[in-house]
């Protein structure tokens, strides 16, 4: 009877091992090949801060007292369920201007459209008090108003947003390029 009991046990511990071995390797190539399909996932370029790069990009008359920003390849399909061709891309750069020139570069947007309001997700690269801002918010976004991004628009990119988070001179741009 021990030997049988034996034999029995060896056979559960052989086919738990083989599962638990199965399931841990479709977890990896599942996450491998997520990954391979979505090119976001792996886009872990830090977060530039050049202003004389960042001149190249975009219209920018004024620079800012701070900036941050990243160009962000699409891998996946917006919205209007096109397909991504190879060139498309998000920029997203964060600013900071002195209040005066915040004040002047709103007064342009509205001219083009009427703000709405908005709430957006901080980024891990957003800078520090935008970040403590979200954390603070109650629920993890930034609020704000968004504008027109045209006097920010330069080829490639040909549509965006500009956002004004409240309570700062930080202004989000969000363009992008089809």
């Amino acid at each position: 009877m021990f030997q049988t009991f034996s034999k029995i046990s060896a056979i559960l511990l052989l086919i738990s091992a083989i599962i638990i071995s199965g399931c841990y390797s479709d977890y990896s190539t599942t996450k491998t090949d997520e990954n391979r399909q979505n090119p976001e996932n792996l886009n872990v370029e830090p977060a530039k801060d050049d202003p004389v790069e960042l001149g190249n990009v975009i219209n920018l008359n004024t620079e800012p007292k701070e900036l941050v920003y990243k160009e962000i390849k699409l891998g996946k399909q917006d919205s209007t369920d096109r397909l991504p061709g190879p060139t498309d891309k998000k920029f997203v750069a964060v600013l900071k201007f002195s209040p005066e020139e915040t004040e002047k570069i709103i007064e342009r947007a509205k001219k083009y459209r009427e703000p709405v309001a908005v709430e957006i997700d901080a980024e891990n690269w957003f800078p520090a008090e935008l970040v403590a801002q979200s954390q603070n918010s109650g629920d993890e976004s930034l609020k704000g108003k968004t504008y027109a991004a045209t006097d920010f628009l330069k080829t490639p990119y040909t549509d965006g947003k500009l956002i004004r988070i409240e309570n700062s001179d930080y202004l989000i741009l969000e363009l992008v390029a089809f």
